[in-house]
């Protein structure tokens, strides 16, 4: 993909480059810039504790193929399940419903896979998982169709991207 990035939502992507922009700056209102690095490592230590997992949200990932990279850590450790990633430009909370979503359905005993289709994830549309990597973790990459329920389109399909997202 060349040029600019796309997304779904114009008012996204402004809020997208703001935040990069702010980061390039030195003026990061990351969770490890606001709370300082040992409050925040402190905090993750408290979630894996309390719920077994956590989620990033990371929106200026070079090695992502949009530049977004929202994912997990703790469900293979806590819950013998691969961890998730969702690379779509989305709303962070949004990305941290769908993974309160999949964890629930785990902890219910239920398994996803690479290449199987699943159809009562979310409302009217199908859900499908890729085999990924997040900085040299294998990962269920959450894909995320347009509002017709296909991937067409450029944003949809770099979803299929894979980058060497390694450390």
């Amino acid at each position: 993909m060349t040029g600019k990035r796309k997304t779904a939502r114009p008012e996204f992507d402004k809020e997208l480059t703001k935040l990069i922009e702010a980061h390039k700056a030195e003026h990061c209102d990351c969770a490890i810039c606001r709370m300082g690095e040992e409050k925040y490592r402190q905090w993750e230590q408290e979630c894996l504790e309390k719920t077994g997992w956590l989620a990033h949200s990371v929106v200026d990932d070079v090695k992502t193929p949009l530049g977004v990279n929202f994912h997990t850590h703790g469900i293979k450790e806590n819950f013998n399940h691969t961890d998730f990633q969702i690379v779509l430009p989305l709303r962070p909370e949004i990305a941290h419903s769908f993974f309160n979503l999949l964890v629930e359905e785990i902890k219910n005993g239920k398994t996803f896979e690479a290449g199987k289709e699943y159809d009562n994830l979310t409302i009217g549309y199908i859900t499908r998982f890729i085999n990924a990597k997040e900085c040299g973790r294998d990962v269920l990459r959450m894909l995320i169709c347009n509002p017709e329920g296909t991937y067409e389109g450029e944003m949809y399909e770099a979803q299929f991207t894979m980058l060497d997202n390694k450390e």
